[in-house]
């Protein structure tokens, strides 16, 4: 295991379990990852596992593309393990719903630091990032439910109004987001796609939608 400062789990964790700490991987034959190593960081002739991000052409990944093949790296991507190892079946790695919980609560912060730059002081920023918090269940779902009530007790500004959060699918990352919007409490309102022409006429009006924060979740029929 290479030393990292970074994890939730400490270096001195991983040794007491009984894993070698170490930044030399070249006596390794495979190295498990989770997102993609640095251009240039890759070993040749090794076996890599770790979410590339390569398989939709992703022009930012072209070259850690070019690079496995320049090196001959045996590349086993997550999003390419699935179910009877078919091309369209379900996935069987994936991202949980702590990733949709956790970029929500970011999400929500970095939307009250951009509107604080717009000359808005809002609840969300009392919102702090995710990793200030030591449990999501409840010191998270804390701030989030107080945040929800100034939402509903001040409002939002008027010209930033209807605040409307779409959430697309329904995977792991999409119900971890929408736990995370519900954790506002009363002042989610869940509407539909065909709600949103009806809330987009109410831009940049006051009303009673400035106190609601509303949730729409769409699927790929809403797309297509």
């Amino acid at each position: 295991v290479q030393p990292s400062s970074k994890r939730v789990f400490t270096d001195r964790e991983f040794a007491a379990a009984g894993a070698t700490i170490t930044r030399d991987l070249s006596g390794a034959n495979t190295i498990m990852g989770v997102k993609q190593p640095l251009n240039g960081s890759l070993l040749p002739g090794k076996n890599y596992l770790f979410f590339s991000h390569v398989i939709k052409a992703q022009p930012e990944n072209m070259p850690l593309l070019d690079e496995v093949l320049e090196k001959k790296v045996r590349l086993i991507d997550y999003e390419c393990i699935r179910e009877g190892g078919g091309g369209t079946t379900p996935r069987l790695v994936a991202f949980g719903e702590f990733a949709g919980m956790s970029g929500m609560v970011n999400g929500l912060r970095g939307l009250g630091l951009r509107l604080l730059s717009l000359g808005h002081s809002t609840p969300f920023l009392s919102i702090g990032p995710t990793h200030a918090y030591t449990d999501y269940s409840t010191d998270a779902r804390r701030a989030l439910r107080a945040a929800g009530e100034q939402v509903a007790r001040a409002g939002l500004p008027a010209e930033y109004s209807p605040l409307v959060v779409c959430v697309a699918g329904t995977g792991n990352v999409s119900r971890g987001a929408l736990d995370a919007l519900d954790s506002l409490g009363e002042v989610v309102e869940r509407v539909a796609p065909s709600e949103l022409a009806r809330l987009s006429a109410l831009a940049g009006t006051a009303g009673e939608h400035q106190h609601k924060v509303y949730v729409c979740v769409t699927g790929a029929q809403d797309f297509v």
